[in-house]
């Protein structure tokens, strides 16, 4: 336990205020688990007492825990303050904090260890190999099957313990995609990273394309992309029932509004050219119907999708989403009220965006301070409203990334703007060096995830637009820009004050970087998920 309080500051607040309410809510969950079925004790961590008045604090601490325990109807904790060497001595389970130092002992003393946050919504930090991670929403399941496994078999002499099953060893987890998608996209990169930053925690973690994968001898499978929906909920239905968990990375997108701008857009080839200026207006007030779909409708991006994704919900154990704002979405679009899920942050490779330079760039391509946009050039990230909304803008606009959508590439070309670069697909250094050497990077999405480029510009501390319409929000808080997507106004005034307020800016960019440095790593993914898969486990076990 960690000190809920100092003996200078006796009221709560702030983040003490947070811990205390962190550690009763805690020590309310054991006492409803454990009632006269085991000993609960609660020690001070001897690390955060140092410096301090310690008596004056455990009696603030008794009176506090004291009052807590008459209000709550539950029998106050035993406050210990030996040696902790002691005290691990008649302990059979550990619930501390991460980053205590006495995880190691514990567990080599054939303790089981259960590891929480200092605070909730702090997780994601290291922990040691062997213990068992959790959120504090899953203490309940995990103290339980604790009380199940010790009732059954009741525990002697620690160095006789075994190990939880899912709280030791590496796991092996099966990774499955598929091969009717873009491999190399946004989905496939984080599945592959995902994968080495797990493998870096002692995991086994193979990849397979099977639509119908042979799971057997895996602890769990976890299958990634709900494109194509057909593939994937086949795959998703075969895995189904096999005996072990399943988790789910949809890295679902609300396209409602692409399905019907997508086709109004590329219909712009059917006009001649005097006529383009009436059709943006009419486009923007969202007034036509195409293909039978208005703006304003729940639009299918194909027949029965909304179908297809109700039903692959059914067949999941837990939903790894990538925003708050994915799972909203996801269970509106689904009519599913209630999805088991964590938000699990994408990653970026920040000292490749961090300690680039324009150098690169400028020698390669001769340009600098233009409008940069990093993506696939397509429908969904809109490329041709940024070249339209700019077009009597004295700027170049850059754009990397490959094109899988021609008829759309066709109606960008057909717009005529001169100052458009299609460079294709570059090079990561490539592309970090874009990042410094362009005055602003803009990705106005219909619908977006967590944009791996965004999350690289901003590593990069590149001034950035971004659309008002997705999980940008969760993601940049206000150190980025934002536009509505459909709105060349809205557009071309972000990209001028992104563009005429850098330096001002630049200790926001600054610190947006550092928060997306420490928020978005590989390594904080793997982190985040690994406690995911061993509550799985753990139920399933049970």
């Amino acid at each position: 336990y960690a000190p809920a309080h100092s003996a200078q500051h006796r009221d709560y607040h702030g983040e003490l205020a947070r811990r205390a309410i962190a550690l009763h809510r805690r020590l309310l969950v054991l006492n409803e688990l454990v009632g006269g079925r085991a000993d609960v004790c609660l020690r001070p961590d001897p690390e955060e007492r140092q410096g301090r008045t310690a008596i004056v604090d455990e009696q603030l601490l008794r009176s506090v825990l004291g009052s807590w325990a008459e209000r709550s109807g539950c029998s106050a904790p035993q406050l210990v303050d030996g040696a902790i060497e002691e005290e691990l001595a008649r302990a059979h389970l550990l619930i501390t904090h991460v980053g205590a130092p006495w995880i190691d002992a514990a567990l080599d003393a054939g303790i089981e260890v259960m590891v929480l946050p200092l605070l909730p919504g702090a997780e994601g930090e290291q922990v040691a190999t062997g213990a068992l991670a959790l959120r504090d929403s899953q203490l309940n399941d995990a103290v339980e099957a604790w009380l199940d496994r010790w009732d059954s078999a009741p525990p002697q002499e620690n160095i006789d313990r075994p190990l939880s099953p899912a709280a030791g060893n590496s796991l092996k987890i099966l990774f499955a995609y598929r091969r009717d998608i873009d491999v190399d996209g946004g989905a496939g990169i984080v599945m592959n990273q995902t994968r080495h930053a797990l493998m870096e925690r002692g995991h086994q973690v193979d990849v397979t394309f099977d639509v119908e994968p042979d799971v057997r001898g895996y602890d769990l499978v976890h299958c990634f992309n709900v494109w194509s929906p057909a593939t994937a909920l086949k795959q998703l239905s075969h895995v189904h029932g096999q005996g072990i968990p399943v988790v789910w990375s949809p890295i679902y997108l609300d396209l409602c509004e692409q399905a019907w701008a997508g086709p109004m857009i590329v219909g712009l080839l059917n006009h001649p050219p005097e006529q383009w200026e009436k059709f943006w207006e009419h486009y923007e007030s969202g007034e036509a119907t195409v293909e039978g779909k208005s703006r304003w409708t729940r639009n299918e991006v194909q027949p029965g999708f909304f179908r297809m994704l109700k039903e692959a919900l059914s067949l999941v154990d837990h939903v790894c989403v990538t925003s708050f704002n994915e799972i909203k979405s996801l269970m509106q679009t689904s009519q599913a009220c209630s999805v088991p899920f964590s938000v699990i942050p994408h990653g970026v490779h920040g000292d490749l965006y961090k300690n680039a330079t324009s150098a690169l760039f400028e020698e390669k391509f001769g340009m600098k301070d233009f409008v940069l946009c990093v993506g696939a050039v397509e429908r969904r990230k809109n490329q041709i409203l940024i070249a339209e909304s700019l077009k009597h803008e004295a700027v170049d606009i850059v754009l990397i990334g490959p094109n899988y959508e021609k008829d759309y590439l066709d109606a960008l070309n057909r717009l005529g703007n001169p100052r458009v670069h299609l460079l294709g697909r570059q090079e990561p250094d490539v592309v970090a060096s874009a990042f410094k050497a362009a005055a602003v990077h803009v990705l106005p999405s219909f619908a977006e995830g967590a944009a791996l480029a965004n999350l690289e510009a901003a590593v990069a501390e590149c001034p950035m637009v971004v659309s008002n319409r997705s999980s940008e929000l969760e993601y940049f808080l206000d150190g980025a820009y934002y536009c509505d997507p459909f709105s060349r106004e809205s557009i071309r005034n972000a990209v001028r004050r992104a563009m005429g307020e850098r330096r001002e800016r630049a200790r926001a960019r600054s610190l947006l970087a550092q928060r997306t440095e420490i928020l978005c790593s590989w390594s904080r993914a793997a982190e985040l998920t690994e406690p995911v898969y061993r509550s799985l486990i753990l139920n399933t076990a049970r």
